[in-house]
């Protein structure tokens, strides 16, 4: 039996791990979206509650080296990651529907204490859907379509980051509790879905005329023009764990996210003028913007897919510092949503790539290994990202959107030579 991207098998898993995602991100953003009611409603400082939300990048990094481990198997470890994700919100809305009663009467730092503790538990188990997804697809997928399929992937996820300003005014006329304990249900069906994911598929045949064992994937990876990061097979000091190129670029991608956010929330009333609820309308427009780069990102790859993983980098790389400095220096506010659009295009294009070709030549048993390491980037990117833009905020409000496009123009000189996908198996 051979697995394709077309075949009916593949497919069903491959629409359960979408459901996955979007369940998982929708969560992420939709709490994400409540963060300033949130704050208000459990009368934390400013500064304590920022220092809250950092101390979940810890979490996702051991979330991300949890998940990784082959200790479960990939179905029942998915619907634990889900389930978790959904009780942690449900914890967090039960909460915060006593304050006005006796958690109300607590102090900040009980507050803080048990904030901590449910976006922690939310970090550490949202962080096991991409690693758990990633490795999955990657070992019933033919290479030359790995990018593409990790692109239909994303794409369901990035759906939540169109949902979440409606749901940010939802939360402002309804009760946040409410809010919270139906969000917690997104999870919840997520896991019950996943029911449906098919496990056992071989893996994908090898192309005519080509062989898949070690010594023809060692070859490759030695051809010069070898996309970083992809290493012999059975290589157990360093099959599992791709080359550092891959994994800062990854976290350059996630950190601009944070960038770009930081600055689209200042710069609204510093170069535009706006008030508070413009502001809060126009940035849910270009974050909408933003989600729907994703579906247009897979559409383009899947009519006209990038040569290899080298090009769909690069024009990743370009489009997205390319809509990051358009964001930040344009004196127009209706032209924000578009290059917010071009920005989401361009890391929906980068990031599949990316982890493409950190997965390229890697044996089955490292997969998982290989995608915590990818994905733990996302992790340390909540952790330093806040705290390079901190002072280039005291800058302006454009500069850290400036930064992160000049950082992601540097991945240019990391990529190599072009190396057809199609010559790998």
């Amino acid at each position: 039996m051979t697995s394709s991207p077309s075949s009916p098998t593949l497919e069903k898993g491959l629409r359960s791990l979408q459901a996955a995602a979007f369940c998982g991100l929708g969560t992420q953003h939709i709490f994400l979206a409540c963060v300033t009611p949130l704050a208000m409603a459990l009368n934390l400082p400013g500064w304590l509650f920022s220092l809250v939300l950092a101390g979940s990048g810890l979490a996702w990094i051991a979330g991300t080296r949890w998940w990784g481990r082959p200790h479960r198997a990939q179905g029942p470890a998915l619907r634990a990651a889900l389930s978790g994700l959904g009780l942690a919100m449900l914890a967090l809305a039960g909460w915060t529907a006593g304050l006005p009663g006796w958690t109300g009467t607590l102090p900040a730092s009980a507050q803080a204490a048990v904030l901590l503790a449910s976006r922690s538990a939310m970090s550490f188990c949202l962080a096991g859907i991409p690693v758990l997804a990633m490795s999955w697809l990657a070992a019933h997928t033919l290479p030359a379509e790995r990018a593409g399929t990790l692109s239909r992937y994303a794409s369901a996820g990035a759906l939540g980051m169109v949902l979440a300003p409606a749901i940010a005014a939802l939360a402002s006329q309804a009760a946040l509790p409410a809010v919270l304990a139906a969000t917690a249900l997104l999870p919840m069906w997520g896991a019950v879905r996943m029911r449906h994911w098919p496990q056992a598929l071989p893996p994908p045949a090898p192309q005519t005329g080509q062989s898949s064992g070690p010594a023809q994937a060692a070859a490759q990876n030695e051809r010069p023009g070898a996309m970083p990061g992809i290493r012999p097979p059975g290589s157990a000091s360093q099959g599992s764990s791709p080359a550092w190129p891959l994994r800062m670029g990854a976290g350059l991608a996630y950190g601009a996210v944070i960038a770009c956010n930081l600055s689209l929330s200042f710069l609204w009333p510093e170069r535009h003028g706006m008030d508070g609820a413009q502001a809060l309308s126009w940035s849910g427009i270009s974050l909408a913007a933003a989600g729907l780069g994703a579906p247009l990102a897979q559409a383009w790859m899947r009519r006209r897919p990038w040569r290899d993983d080298a090009q769909g980098v690069r024009a990743g790389v370009l489009s997205a510092a390319l809509g990051l400095a358009g964001m930040a220096l344009t004196p127009w506010a209706w032209l924000v949503p578009p290059c917010m659009g071009l920005t989401g295009l361009g890391l929906a294009w980068l990031l599949p790539h990316l982890q493409s070709a950190a997965m390229a030549g890697v044996p089955p048993a490292q997969l998982r290994a290989v995608a915590s390491q990818m994905a733990g980037m996302q992790g340390w990117a909540m952790l330093a990202a806040p705290a390079v833009c901190v002072p280039l905020l005291a800058a302006g409000a454009a500069w850290p959107a400036l930064a992160a496009a000049a950082a992601l123009l540097g991945c240019l000189g990391w990529c190599p030579a072009p190396r057809p996908l199609s010559r790998l198996t």
